[in-house]
């Protein structure tokens, strides 16, 4: 069998594996308009956080982002590029929207008190921060990732990650060395995102704000 010809099964084992876990982890569909590239898992915080407005204690009721795998943009086969990363900025923008109209209208998330997650897709530091500057600018306080499990549990997450954006958008390798990756954990208060996505007019007018500068 041809290398090609084994990673094309192999990737829908994984496709179908990664649908598993997402039902065992009731990661849910909030839209399906096209531009949503998110899926949300309503939850509670494994450990306290510290946000802008205070700490936010263990336990608190909590919406963690997923990203969407199959519908992530693809990656340019030279990697990212100036257009890729306005396409995916776009993209989070009006997930980021959907949602806040998505919190609005379903009364039994009133009680969420924050809205986050885990990313190994952005640096807290170093030459290559624009996604980290981009979800700073879109309200989320960044800091790094600590698993329960220590190096372990990272790794493992990470080798995780690393098989997904080999299956998913393959020329995101490029930029992601499997020993290299970083976790880095996201959160924004629930008040503070309502307050930015959950207008149509307000969101937009400061989407366009952030683009002009």
């Amino acid at each position: 069998m041809t290398k090609l010809a084994f990673a094309s099964p192999l990737r829908a084992l994984i496709c179908r594996f990664d649908k598993l876990l997402s039902r065992l982890h009731r990661i849910r569909v909030f839209s399906t308009e096209p531009n949503v590239i998110v899926r949300i898992q309503v939850g509670r915080l494994s450990h306290p956080i510290l946000l802008p407005e205070g700490k936010i204690p263990a336990g608190t009721k909590a919406i963690m982002l997923h990203l969407w795998n199959e519908r992530l943009p693809s990656m340019p086969a030279e990697g990212a590029d100036l257009s890729y990363a306005r396409n995916f900025y776009h993209f989070m923008f009006d997930s980021l929207e959907t949602l806040g109209q998505y919190l609005r209208d379903n009364e039994s998330l009133n009680d969420v008190q924050v809205i986050g997650g885990v990313t190994s897709h952005v640096l807290l530091s170093g030459p290559n921060i624009g996604g980290n500057l981009m979800l700073r600018r879109m309200g989320f306080t960044l800091s790094p990732y600590r698993h329960p499990m220590k190096k372990i549990g990272l790794f493992l997450e990470n080798f995780y990650t690393w098989i997904l954006m080999w299956t998913f958008n393959p020329a995101s390798l490029h930029s992601h060395n499997l020993f290299k990756l970083q976790r880095v954990e996201g959160w924004i208060g629930a008040a503070d995102f309502l307050e930015r996505y959950g207008s149509e007019m307000k969101s937009r007018t400061a989407m366009n704000q952030s683009h002009s500068n």
